[in-house]
């Protein structure tokens, strides 16, 4: 079935969709009329409806990921892939196909092919990442500082002789950085997890200072991708040392801001990875310290981030069964608004109905 829906998505979504596809990651897909609905295993699963008109035109898409509450997403897109395709594995290979390269293959000898993908190999860097990534189960392990010089060298290449890369260029980054990315995936399949971390966690470095006009969002997509990652690796991963080592990187680069505006996504690994009291006591040293600094400053962006780390504090408090501590906290920071309201509610849950009163006066 012909389906008119790649102009509908930018290029960067549709093959990360057209890569969901073919790592069979749509499932339970079912027809009802013009509608087609799936399942697509990211993360998390996600449940996916289109609908097509008989004339292959997409009339309407849906997903419960939040990425779609304003786009159109990669697991829409690697949907269509499935039924454009007929769900068939034989046939994944076969999008945009002009010549019968099936056939063609055939009649080429395996030396000649060989050869082909040799040259390629070592005149190309963008397709030894590619290829890497198709293959990583046959290669060596890397070390760290091979991943480290391979990233960087793909960055600056990126960044090129201008020192900077144009909204309409900013493909030369984002596809060496899903290439790197893919090869992380491919590892976790085979169930290796330090190497995906490395990967993810050394893009995710390279953001903050990127010389870059992201009016197009790559940045935030790329985020997005090395987060999953980093989430699928706790989820699948075991090994007390490598949660270990994404914690401390993940404390190390909130206290040293290394992250900037891209760290609200690692922090929310905390909060659902990272639960317990060992690692909440952590986060709270890391905090008291940034709440010591912020106290110094005297300028709106610092009130604002001291009053949600304060918040972030009473919460962590309460979680580990520190309620005489956390009340102590939001009565010695009533002078944020929000905070006060937390010690009314709580005044009023005990039935102190005239402190109740006293400090809604003092609002």
């Amino acid at each position: 079935m012909k389906i008119n829906f790649e102009e509908l998505f930018e290029e960067k979504i549709l093959k990360r969709g057209y890569s969901y596809y073919l790592e069979d990651s749509v499932h339970d897909v079912t027809k009802n009329g013009n509608c087609y609905e799936g399942l697509v295993y990211g993360t998390e699963i996600y449940e996916v409806q289109v609908e097509i008109n008989e004339n292959g035109n997409v009339e309407n898409m849906d997903c419960d990921c939040p990425y779609a509450e304003e786009n159109n997403c990669k697991h829409m897109a690697a949907l269509l892939y499935y039924i454009e395709n007929d769900g068939e594995i034989e046939n994944k290979k076969i999008i945009r196909n002009i010549d019968n390269f099936d056939k063609i293959l055939d009649r080429i000898s395996e030396n000649e092919i060989k050869e082909f993908v040799l040259e390629k190999l070592y005149e190309n860097s963008e397709f030894q990442n590619e290829f890497r990534s198709k293959f990583v189960q046959y290669f060596e392990k890397t070390p760290k500082r091979v991943y480290e010089r391979r990233i960087s060298q793909s960055v600056y290449q990126a960044i090129g002789r201008k020192g900077f890369i144009e909204y309409n260029e900013t493909d030369r980054f984002s596809d060496p950085m899903y290439d790197y990315i893919q090869e992380a995936r491919n590892l976790i399949r085979h169930k290796e997890y330090q190497a995906p971390f490395w990967i993810a966690s050394l893009i995710l470095e390279e953001l903050p200072d990127l010389p870059i006009d992201d009016s197009d969002g790559t940045t935030t997509y790329v985020e997005d991708e090395c987060i999953e990652v980093i989430e699928e690796i706790l989820e699948k991963c075991k090994s007390e040392n490598i949660i270990n080592e994404i914690f401390d990187w993940i404390i190390k680069t909130i206290k040293n801001d290394t992250l900037g505006d891209y760290s609200d996504g690692i922090e929310k690994i905390l909060d659902e990875y990272f639960t317990e009291d060992k690692f909440i006591n952590e986060r709270l040293k890391i905090i008291d310290t940034k709440i010591q600094e912020l106290n110094k400053e005297k300028d709106r962006y610092s009130e604002y981030e001291l009053e949600n780390l304060i918040k972030t504090k009473i919460a962590l408090l309460y979680q580990l069964g520190k309620d005489k501590e956390a009340l102590g906290t939001i009565k010695d920071n009533i002078y944020f608004i929000p905070i006060r309201r937390m010690l009314i509610d709580k005044e009023r849950e005990n039935g102190n109905i005239d402190q109740v009163e006293k400090l809604l006066k003092e609002e």
